[in-house]
C-alpha cells in the first residue's frame, strides 16, 4: 500500500470513528482537524510552510469508492495496537 493511500485511509478511519458518515463529512472532519492530529495521522506536510494538509473531498470519495467493504474489519484488527499496559487483543 502506498504512503498516500495509507494517509487517506487512516484519516478516513479517524473521521468515521469521530462520527463522519459520508465522504463529504470525512473531508469536513479532516479539514477541521488540528495540525497535531493531522501530523499524527501522517497527513502530507508542505515542506516550505510546515503546514499539514488533509486530503480533499474528491480524493476521499475516489479512494473510499474503491475499498472492498469486507476488507476493513480484518485489516483494522491487525493494525490496531494495544494501549500501553494492555494485553494484545485478538480478533
Amino acid at each position: 500500500m502506498s504512503a498516500g493511500l495509507r494517509r487517506v485511509l487512516t484519516t478516513a478511519v479517524a473521521a468515521v470513528l469521530g462520527g463522519a458518515r459520508s465522504a463529504a463529512a470525512v473531508a469536513e472532519w479532516a479539514n477541521d482537524a488540528p495540525q497535531q492530529v493531522l501530523a499524527g495521522l501522517g497527513a502530507w506536510r508542505n515542506p516550505f510552510t510546515g503546514v499539514y494538509r488533509a486530503p480533499d473531498e474528491p480524493t476521499f470519495r475516489r479512494i473510499l469508492a474503491g475499498v472492498d467493504a469486507t476488507l476493513p474489519a480484518p485489516c483494522l484488527c491487525r493494525c490496531l495496537r494495544p494501549v500501553d499496559g494492555e494485553a494484545p487483543r485478538r480478533c
